[in-house]
């Protein structure tokens, strides 16, 4: 059974293994995923807590207020946000380039 390379589809729908990306293309895709990520976390947080003011059941509002808990504190994962960020990031560090992850710079100005 072959395995599947992965790939990045750029903006015009070209597929690109993430092993053929330039240094410079691959930490600016890294860089556009964190900030979609961040627009995602704070999207989510709103919802949720506009979610929060119509649930009426106990354990629902619990759930919702325990998932607002851990974003807060620990913001959502890239990798399960954006399918290939594990993948990009795993080549970054395999290349030995200066990539600061998501969790590192969430709360940098």
């Amino acid at each position: 059974m072959a395995t599947t390379k992965p790939e990045w589809i750029t903006r015009d729908g070209r597929r690109i293994p993430i092993r053929d990306m330039s240094d410079t293309h691959l930490l600016n895709t890294l860089a556009l995923l964190d900030r979609r990520v961040r627009v995602y976390e704070e999207q989510t947080l709103r919802e949720l807590y506009t979610l929060s003011t119509w649930v009426t059941g106990e354990i629902a509002t619990m759930d919702i207020e325990n998932r607002i808990m851990e974003i807060e504190e620990h913001g959502l994962d890239p990798a399960e946000v954006f399918e290939p960020y594990e993948e990009l990031a795993w080549e970054a560090r395999r290349r030995n380039l200066d990539h600061k992850p998501y969790k590192e710079t969430r709360y940098a100005a």
